[in-house]
């Protein structure tokens, strides 16, 4: 009894662990484009306020 107990957990953290993977993973993904494409824009704002092409 206790055997099938412990297997209905670690069944349940084999479910939802792959789910919280892809949302932390989404969410660092989402972040470091964010930052990514802000620099950009910083940069891009930059050249064009000195003018060089």
């Amino acid at each position: 009894m206790v055997l099938y107990k412990t297997l209905g957990s670690v069944e349940n953290i084999g479910t939802v662990f792959p789910i919280v993977f892809f949302v932390v993973a989404t969410l660092i993904s989402l972040t470091s484009m964010t930052r990514m494409v802000e620099e950009q824009r910083t940069r891009n704002r930059n050249i064009k306020s000195t003018r060089v092409q």
